[in-house]
C-alpha cells in the first residue's frame, strides 16, 4: 500500500520494449538494480512499468541492447500538475481541497457507540457530545482513559467500557450490567468484580477463591472471586502464589425502580401517504437547505436519515447530507376504559419483565401497583430480581497474601 502510495506520488511509466537482445536488456536492468514491475510478453515485446527515476537510466541500456521503447501510459502527480499547469486555478483547488481533507482527519468527526440496551446509542452519544467531547475535537487533545472514567461514572449500569479512536471516529464499547450470566473468557488472569451494589443471593466457583458469601452486600467493583491462589506448605506456610483466570457463577440480589405511565385520552395515527422531502447540507456548522418541496402538513411526522461522508471506514469527514421525509396522518380520538387502561399497564409490565428474564434476570418479588387518577394511568413500584452480577476485572494485589504472614516453622 505503502509503495503504491509512493509510486503515485512520484510517478511512474508502463512502457514496451521491442527489438534487439530483450533478455540481455532485462539482465542489466537487474544488475543496476532497477525497480521493474507486471512484467509481460506482448506482440513480440515485453511490457512493464517503472518509476520515472528508473526510466531515464534505461536509455543507455536500450542503446547497448539496440532495443526501442515506447511510453504507453504515464500515471502520477508529476504528470498530472504538468498536464494541467495552464490551469493554476484547478490546480490549486486541488492542492487546497487535499490539504483541507488531510487537516480534516486530525480531528474527530464521528461518534459511535456499540453495545447499549438500556442506555440509548443515540442518548450516549448526545450526552458525550453537550458535556465531554464536542465533534471537531483534535484527537491529540482526547484522553480516552479519562473518558472511560468519566462514563462509568455517571451510567451506573455500564460494566465495562473501551474507548478508542479509529481514523476521526471516538468509539465507546459498553457491557451494561443486565446482560448476560456468561463471563468471558481470555485465558488471562483476573478476578471476578460487582458490577453493580447488590447483597450476594448465590456464588458457584469454578476458579479463583471467593473472598465473598452468600448474604454479604457488596459495592459495585468489589472483588467477588480473587484470582490470587496462595499455594500453602506445611504448617500453613505460605510457599508461593498463583495468579489464574477466576471463573464462577455470582446472582446477587437487587431492588429495580419501576415506572411507566400513560393518559387515558388518546389518539390513534391514520397516515394519509402523502409525503413531503427535504433535504441539508452540512459542513461543520454550516448548513445549506436544499430546494425541496413546499406542501405542509398539520399534523406530520418527520423521518430523518443523515449521510456522513467518509474515506473508507472511519476516516469520517465534516460534511453530513440530510434527508427529512414529512408523513401527514389523521388524527383519530381514542379512550380508553379503566378496565382497558389496567390491561395495557400490566401488558407493559409484562413486557419488561419478559426482557429482564432474556437476560437471566429472575423475578423474586413484584411490588408495582397501577393507579388511574386524573386521566392518566400510572404504574410505578419495585421489582426484587436475583441477576448475574460478575463481570471480569484487574487483580486486586490487596488481597494477595502477606509474606509476613506465612506460617513460621521453628
Amino acid at each position: 500500500m505503502l509503495l503504491k502510495l509512493y509510486l503515485f506520488l512520484t510517478g511512474y511509466v508502463t512502457v514496451m520494449v521491442k527489438g534487439g537482445n530483450i533478455e540481455r536488456f532485462l539482465n542489466l536492468c537487474v544488475n543496476k538494480s532497477l525497480y521493474i514491475r507486471e512484467l509481460k510478453m506482448k506482440d513480440g515485446g515485453i511490457v512493464f512499468s517503472i518509476p520515472v527515476r528508473d526510466f531515464r537510466k534505461i536509455k543507455i541500456l536500450l542503446q547497448k541492447t539496440k532495443s526501442k521503447v515506447h511510453i504507453l501510459e504515464r500515471h502520477g502527480v508529476p504528470f498530472f500538475i504538468h498536464r494541467y499547469r495552464h490551469r493554476k486555478t484547478f490546480v490549486v483547488s486541488a492542492i487546497l481541497a487535499c490539504t483541507l481533507v488531510y487537516l480534516s482527519t486530525l480531528y474527530i468527526w464521528d461518534i459511535n457507540v456499540t453495545g447499549a440496551d438500556q442506555y440509548t446509542a443515540q442518548q450516549m452519544i448526545r450526552d458525550i457530545k453537550e458535556k465531554y467531547l464536542a465533534l471537531g475535537t483534535k484527537k491529540k487533545d482526547v484522553d480516552c482513559f479519562e473518558m472511560e472514567k468519566k462514563l462509568r461514572k455517571d451510567y451506573d449500569k455500564i460494566g465495562w467500557i473501551s474507548c478508542d479512536i479509529k481514523g476521526t471516529q471516538f468509539n465507546v464499547i459498553i457491557t451494561e450490567t443486565v446482560s448476560t450470566d456468561k463471563i468471558e473468557k481470555t485465558g488471562e488472569p483476573c478476578d471476578i468484580i460487582a458490577i453493580r451494589d447488590c447483597t450476594v443471593g448465590e456464588i458457584i466457583t469454578r476458579s479463583g477463591i471467593p473472598v465473598v458469601k452468600s448474604g454479604d452486600t457488596v459495592k459495585k467493583g468489589d472483588t467477588l472471586i480473587s484470582g490470587i491462589v496462595p499455594i500453602m506448605g506445611d504448617y500453613e506456610a505460605l510457599m508461593d502464589i498463583s495468579y489464574v483466570e477466576s471463573d464462577g457463577d455470582i446472582y446477587g440480589i437487587t431492588t429495580l425502580p419501576y415506572e411507566d405511565s400513560f393518559p387515558l385520552h388518546t389518539y390513534d395515527k391514520i397516515y394519509t401517504g402523502k409525503e413531503t422531502k427535504k433535504y441539508s447540507l452540512y459542513v461543520m456548522d454550516a448548513c445549506l437547505r436544499l430546494p425541496s418541496g413546499k406542501k405542509r402538513y398539520e399534523n406530520y411526522d418527520t423521518v430523518t436519515e443523515e449521510r456522513k461522508l467518509k474515506l473508507g471506514r472511519t476516516f469520517y469527514l465534516p460534511v453530513i447530507f440530510e434527508a427529512k421525509v414529512l408523513k401527514e396522518y389523521k388524527v383519530t380520538p381514542k379512550t380508553f376504559s379503566d378496565a382497558e387502561a389496567e390491561k395495557l399497564a400490566e401488558k407493559r409490565l409484562n413486557a419488561y419483565i419478559d426482557t429482564l428474564k432474556e437476560k437471566k434476570v429472575e423475578i423474586l418479588e413484584n411490588n408495582v401497583t397501577i393507579e388511574i387518577r386524573d386521566g392518566t394511568c400510572t404504574a410505578s413500584g419495585t421489582l426484587t430480581v436475583s441477576e448475574p452480577v460478575g463481570i471480569r476485572g484487574p487483580i486486586d494485589q490487596s488481597l494477595a497474601p502477606k509474606e509476613e504472614n506465612a506460617g513460621n516453622t521453628e
